[in-house]
């Protein structure tokens, strides 16, 4: 996964140099840093540098999720700027807390992976609150278990703006087809 954050980051700032008054589109389709049983693949601080640098970076950040958008995925989503967060209509997001994996080490070190997982739920706390405009204490009830959302459910929450109506021409005889959303 750090070859993955790398290239976002090194991408990112890129674009930063390159066309700093285009705004940069961030399209998710990810299970975030843990796998669907809960087992961490990647680590927070690495979603953690992404936001830093999207936060860094000059040009609007516009994100959109494609399929899913879980964990980290789903605060990287939020962090969009307000107005430009969008969902396919049959996307999927979750939040859910950072997770410690199993370890048999000492008692010290478990106590010292402890005391990073409770700081990095709370930086993800943070992240949430300032991206939804929910208070901390709110979201970090909600996010104390897996939480999925429709893309619906994701804007009442505050985690995206819009939902994009994909045209289907295929599909046009079968149901009504609605014109895609565009920001305001």
């Amino acid at each position: 996964m750090p070859a993955v954050t790398e290239l976002v980051i090194s991408e990112l700032l890129w674009l930063n140099y390159s066309s700093p008054e285009k705004p940069v589109y961030v399209y998710l389709n990810s299970i975030g840093s843990q796998t669907m049983d809960g087992q961490a693949v990647g680590f927070e601080t690495e979603a953690y540098a992404i936001l830093d640098t999207l936060n860094y970076i000059r040009p609007d950040i516009h994100t959109l999720v494609i399929g899913q958008a879980y964990g980290n995925a789903a605060m990287i989503l939020a962090s969009g700027k307000k107005g430009c967060r969008f969902s396919l209509p049959n996307a999927r997001i979750m939040t859910a807390p950072p997770r410690l994996n199993r370890t048999f080490a000492s008692a010290s070190n478990i106590m010292i992976k402890a005391n990073e997982l409770e700081y990095n739920t709370q930086t993800y706390v943070d992240f949430l609150s300032n991206f939804t405009g929910r208070d901390a204490e709110t979201v970090r009830k909600d996010v104390g278990r897996n939480r999925y959302f429709t893309p619906q459910q994701a804007i009442e929450y505050g985690l995206v703006d819009r939902i994009v109506q994909v045209k289907c021409f295929r599909c046009a005889a079968h149901m009504h087809v609605a014109h895609t959303m565009e920001p305001a």
